[in-house]
């Protein structure tokens, strides 16, 4: 390694060829620390020459006393590009300080913070500012730890001054000794070692004329560069340090996941329909009798008793296992399916036994059944795990007597503790107040139906997770075949760094793994979800934030519904530029660690949000569901919405997941309450099959018709082949080429360097005067083998593939549509 000048240039030297498996981006500013003049190249001599032997130190030291006094005497001229532009060193130094500002600190320019990104625990992680020449008297970085929920402070030291600016340096050391358990009795503590952990910064300028500033991120919260603020609003980067041996399922770099809400994606199996007459919490059911019936008409007032829960179509896991071919025909190869243990809802979130696989939808025979030939087809399988609460109805709870040891009636039931209790006026569970039935149990949202589990006790875990094989509830299901946990409302059960003595989840973690190493962990959350995956806990989460912003850029307005609201996490979907969304996307590479990027679970739409199709539609902005009251509504610049949102989403790192139908277009109308829409019930109608007698018609005209249908699933389809065929979408880095916000257009490079597999990713978010972009990209880095000049390309994403030429310079002209999608890749 070679000797160096100062502290910056070791750390440039050590971190510089370091950067994100994922991440690496052509229009962060690089500002060049040595200009290149004869006094660097001199000084870099005397460096590398300082441990010779003592003649040869003292022979070369007269030879640059010579050299240093020609060099004072004849300066250095211009270099020949500086003197053909006329612009002097002068220039260009005060052309930097007017981009950067009196402070400037970029959290993905490896110039100011060495290594990038997130870093194994224990790194020490260097953070620099630039400061305008004299401007700063003292400087320190004000750091919190987040598992400690302490702050500290870090000096900033002069390095040097480079084009009229200062270089400050800090270093955080990210070493922490373990000293927590998974339960507050100390028991299976592993003490010693190092556990991850989030460290938040910013910096704290004081200044030549005695004025404090602030320089912390943007308001978007995004990473890279920030502002200079003169009161603090602690928007601080965030370092996110994790396990050095922590590591994601392999699988995972090749999965597209396909979401199945069971009762309404086939019906295989009739004789275990829920039949009429049944009970839903003390309540009559509603069954369809008929496929592709619309959903019951019900009252406000049923919707908020939570009635459309007791709403039946039939469909089960036969009638899965009848669709799998169609399903392996998209390209997907693994299954995410909504609860399936025994529950008296359609949705399967108020579990009855957690042993069993509810009758409704064909019980453990059909199960085995469809693990068998799904396995045989090569699908991997996640069931949704809801272990925050239970049923009412429950055999632990059993509210209504219908069991003989619930806790609600039954004062020395084994289960008694498990649920926390207010004194009862009336009964030992339940009283009468005015005529209202009201639970004095905490429940999940203060739904009576669902008392939350007090998973703190060692008896909730022992059950749940701690004991193993067929003794625990999550490692009975692994023995019976499936991949995997998606965890519901994972965050309430264990907040994860926010009470690291919780340890629910890493024990979960160690238990689940010591059986299945491959077991797929992913938590349901809809922010950010770095207090869990920092190796003790998830492998990844829900990504909500990228799926949003991927729908947020084929928005031109901003999109709010019940789960997308402003107070929530998330707030509304807001409309995104090129940039915006770049920004969106490199903050997402830049915070998480490099194994759970490919782990995380990207989805677009889900059970809980409303349909992909209605939240791209333009028309939702206007708040009338009489728009959408005719069948033949015209959907159509919505479909080229959601053909344009699922190609991109096939093509960014994580985990692709397509809630069923969203692929032909399914989509269901909210209605509007509160002012605002609703979600549940519309966004889970039926799979629009046409294929029995017996079934219904769809409502809408794009779901009437198998070629209508097909029209948009072939499209869907291209995009999870080309996923599928080149290895770069799914592992390749991730190189932001072109953003140009006027013409709504942004390209990106994703590029596989143990293929040599390149991909050249072409959005298009609205027309132009002119469908020509020119995009160069040997811009982005030299030496990968895609930049070739005369490079062939071939868009892969149209049925009759175009193809086009690098010109000799390696810049290409891309031929790109409003709202669209182009994947190029070299041929």
């Amino acid at each position: 390694m070679a000797q160096h000048n100062n502290e910056l240039e070791i750390v440039r030297d050590e971190w510089g060829a370091e950067t994100s498996q994922f991440l690496s981006s052509s229009n962060i500013t690089q500002i060049p620390l040595h200009s290149g003049s004869g006094r660097d190249w001199l000084f870099r001599i005397v460096g590398r020459y300082r441990k010779k032997a003592c003649y040869v130190f003292l022979s070369t030291s007269i030879c640059l006393v010579v050299l240093l006094s020609f060099l004072y005497w004849y300066p250095p001229q211009k270099t020949e590009d500086a003197a053909a532009s006329g612009t002097s060193s002068t220039d260009q130094s005060d052309d930097v300080d007017n981009r950067l500002g009196p402070i400037y600190h970029n959290s993905r320019d490896i110039t100011y913070r060495s290594p990038f990104g997130a870093v194994p625990v224990g790194t020490v992680v260097s953070l620099v500012i630039s400061t305008r020449r004299n401007f700063m008297r003292y400087g320190y970085i004000r750091l919190w730890n987040h598992r400690d929920k302490k702050e500290s402070r870090i000096d900033l030291s002069f390095v040097e001054t480079k084009q009229q600016r200062d270089y400050w340096i800090g270093k955080v050391n990210t070493s922490m000794a373990e000293a927590w358990c998974y339960d507050q009795r100390g028991q299976d503590c592993p003490k010693g070692g190092e556990v991850g952990n989030l460290f938040w910064y910013r910096f704290v300028v004081g200044t030549q004329q005695g004025n404090v500033l602030y320089y912390e991120q943007m308001e978007d919260l995004l990473g890279g560069s920030g502002e200079c603020y003169e009161n603090s609003f602690d928007r601080s980067w965030v370092i996110t340090t994790y396990h050095r041996d922590f590591s994601t399922p392999f699988w995972l770099q090749d999965a597209i996941f396909y979401h199945i809400f069971v009762d309404r994606f086939r019906n295989g199996n009739r004789s275990n329909d829920v039949q009429p007459g049944s009970l839903y919490y003390e309540k009559p059911v509603f069954v369809h009798s008929t496929w592709n019936e619309p959903l019951i008409a019900m009252t406000e007032e049923q919707l908020v008793q939570g009635l459309s829960s007791a709403e039946f179509y039939g469909g089960d896991l036969e009638g899965i296992i009848e669709k799998l071919d169609y399903i392996k025909d998209l390209g997907v190869n693994a299954l995410y399916l909504s609860p399936i243990l025994e529950s008296p809802s359609n949705h399967g979130y108020d579990t009855m036994d957690y042993t069993k696989i509810a009758y409704k939808f064909g019980g453990l025979t059909a199960f085995r059944e469809l693990v068998s030939v799904a396995k045989a087809k090569g699908f991997r399988i996640i069931l949704d795990g809801v272990f925050n609460h239970v049923s009412s109805e429950s055999i632990y709870f059993d509210r209504y007597g219908h069991w003989s040891r619930g806790a609600c009636l039954n004062l020395s039931s084994p289960y008694r503790s498990w649920f926390e209790f207010l004194p009862a006026v009336d009964g030992p569970c339940v009283y009468d107040s005015k005529g209202e039935s009201t639970a004095n149990y905490n429940s999940w949202f203060g739904i009576d139906t669902l008392p939350v589990l007090k998973s703190s006790l060692p008896s909730v875990r022992d059950f749940i997770w701690k004991k193993g094989g067929n003794d625990s509830i999550a490692t009975r299901w692994l023995l019976e075949g499936i991949d995997g946990w998606r965890l519901d409302v994972a965050n309430e059960i264990d907040p994860g760094l926010d009470e690291p003595e919780n340890g629910y989840w890493s024990g979960f973690r160690r238990q689940l793994l010591e059986l299945l190493p491959e077991t797929y962990i992913v938590g349901e959350y809809w922010g950010d979800s770095l207090p869990w995956i920092v190796g003790n806990a998830w492998d990844a989460s829900m990504n909500y934030p990228l799926g949003n912003a991927i729908i947020g850029f084929w928005l031109d307005t901003s999109f709010s519904d019940t789960n997308h609201k402003a107070g929530w996490n998330p707030g509304p979907i807001e409309p995104l530029l090129p940039s915006q969304l770049d920004r969106h996307i490199q903050s997402f590479l830049e915070k998480y660690p490099p194994m759970v990027i490919p782990a995380m679970l990207n989805v677009l739409g889900s059970h809980d949000t409303n349909r992909l199709l209605f939240m791209l539609d333009p028309n939702t902005s206007q708040m009338n569901p009489n728009l959408y009251s005719h069948p033949e509504y015209t959907w159509d610049p919505a479909i080229r919405r959601l053909i344009a949102a699922i190609s991109l989403q096939m093509s960014l790192p994580g985990a692709p997941s397509i809630f069923y139908g969203d692929e032909v277009g399914l989509v269901g109308i909210p209605r509007i309450m509160e002012g605002i829409w609703q979600s549940d019930p519309a966004n889970r109608m039926p799979f629009p099959w046409l294929d029995e007698k017996a079934n219904g018609t769809p409502y809408y005209l794009h779901l009437r018709s198998q070629e209508a249908m097909q029209a948009i699933s072939r499209r869907i389809q291209l995009a999870i082949q080309a996923r599928n065929e080149h290895n770069s979408l799914r592992n390749g880095s991730f190189h932001s080429v072109l953003t140009q916000d006027s013409q709504g257009v942004y390209c990106f490079l994703r590029h596989d360097s143990v293929t040599g597999d390149c991909a050249l990713v072409a959005l298009r978010k609205f027309d132009s005067s002119s469908s020509s972009i020119e995009c160069r990209l040997n811009n982005v880095q030299q030496g990968l083998p895609c930049m070739l000049p005369k490079q062939r390309w071939k868009n892969i994403l149209h049925s009759d593939p175009q193809i086009i030429q690098a010109d000799e310079d390696g810049a290409l002209t891309l031929e790109l549509e409003p709202v669209s999608v182009s994947i190029f890749v070299t041929i």
